[in-house]
């Protein structure tokens, strides 16, 4: 199940991230401009995480192969017709389906691997898999959209997906569901209303970082094309170069949450983050370039944190609904970051985003500091 977890992972990032890599050729082939094109984002992106909430409840209610295939063959089949719309305003409509189909995964790949004994290194690895698509996502698909133009790509990720489907059929991959002591059990009813404050830090936290992370995965494959004076292609090469420090960032992460006090380390990470993000597109583009492979080290190092304290935070009965709304804050906060960014792209340049998301950063650490001293004052609320 681990195995085909790890492939349906990476492939609902990938439908995803289809849009940053070919996100300029849509701009010439649909004669629209960046901020116009960005409201696709936008759209597939909110998707992405208002239907986490439903989903969070669908895989508490029926099993995970269920939830599962019906993203597998929803995504599939709307990635191809996408191919086919004609206009901007089709491609709306197509756009939300593929944000709700890929919405469908993560509160039931998250609540099963959240059963796993030892948490930490376990949503480690499986968030290696979404950032080996991420990481080469840029590059398959800009250089697929070179040569066989943007709805090249999307029929190129649907058939894959439609593969994979198929493939579904021959695997069963429901996990047994972990039980967990009660908050009442675990320190009373003050125990039960702390966790509840700590996991609302942690969602603000969440919301923010989702925001930080789709502006600067929607933008930085095309301001390494701009800054460069490269083609796509190269330009998703550099970010997929950049983008594979994620990888040992994820893992890097897992090693944290064991330490036993990952409140603490997620306010450091977010102490580190804050001036990588604000200088890149400041300085010379291979310095920056440098400076973005490192920030999107941390910044993928917190996700195994923050995974693993939604668990910690939530009862098993309820926890895929929790990372339902994790994700729906996530992704559909996120989702604002391609318009807004689009905007800052538009009148101040693409170098501006970057500086314009380091405020939201800035936030994250505000929010942090608060999360960690509570957890510090309280600590059997965070056990």
């Amino acid at each position: 199940m681990q195995w085909f977890g790890a492939i349906a992972h990476g492939l609902c990032h990938a439908y995803m991230l289809i849009f940053p890599a070919i996100l300029l050729i849509m701009v010439s082939d649909l004669s629209a401009d960046l901020f116009r094109v960005g409201v696709l984002g936008n759209v597939a992106y909110f998707a992405f995480g208002f239907g986490a909430i439903p989903a969070g409840y669908l895989a508490s209610r029926f099993s995970s192969r269920t939830v599962v295939l019906t993203f597998l063959y929803g995504a599939a089949i709307t990635a191809v017709a996408l191919s086919f719309l004609p206009s901007i305003q089709a491609l709306y409509a197509g756009f939300l389906l593929l944000g709700l189909f890929c919405s469908l995964y993560h509160p039931a790949g998250l609540s099963i691997i959240a059963t796993i004994k030892d948490r930490g290194p376990a949503m480690a690895y499986h968030g290696v898999s979404g950032n080996l698509a991420i990481a080469f996502a840029p590059l398959l698909f800009g250089t697929v959209g070179m040569y066989g133009g943007w709805r090249g790509a999307y029929r190129v990720a649907g058939i894959a997906g439609i593969a994979l489907a198929f493939l579904a059929h021959r695997i069963t991959f429901d996990m047994p569901h972990e039980e967990r002591p009660s908050a009442e059990k675990q320190g009373g009813r003050f125990a039960e209303e702390g966790r509840g404050i700590h996991l609302a830090l942690l969602y603000l936290i969440v919301a923010l970082n989702g925001f930080i992370y789709r502006g600067v995965l929607t933008f930085l494959p095309s301001w390494f094309a701009e800054a460069g004076g490269s083609n796509l292609a190269q330009a998703g090469l550099v970010t997929s170069l950049a983008l594979t420090l994620g990888i040992a960032g994820q893992v890097f992460g897992g090693r944290v949450y064991r330490t036993g006090f990952p409140e603490r380390s997620l306010l450091f990470l977010g102490i580190v983050a804050l001036p990588l993000l604000a200088w890149i597109g400041r300085l010379p583009l291979a310095t920056s370039g440098v400076i973005a492979a490192a920030f999107l080290f941390v910044h993928f190092a917190t996700q195994p944190v923050t995974n693993s304290l939604v668990a910690q935070y939530t009862r098993s009965g309820k926890r895929s609904i929790g990372y339902g709304f994790s994700f729906f804050l996530g992704f559909g906060t996120g989702s604002f970051a391609s318009s807004a960014s689009g905007y800052v792209a538009r009148n101040d340049g693409i170098a501006a985003v970057f500086p314009f998301l380091a405020w939201f950063a800035a936030g994250i650490v505000v929010i942090g500091s608060i999360l960690a001293v509570r957890a510090g004052l309280h600590p059997h609320v965070s056990k």
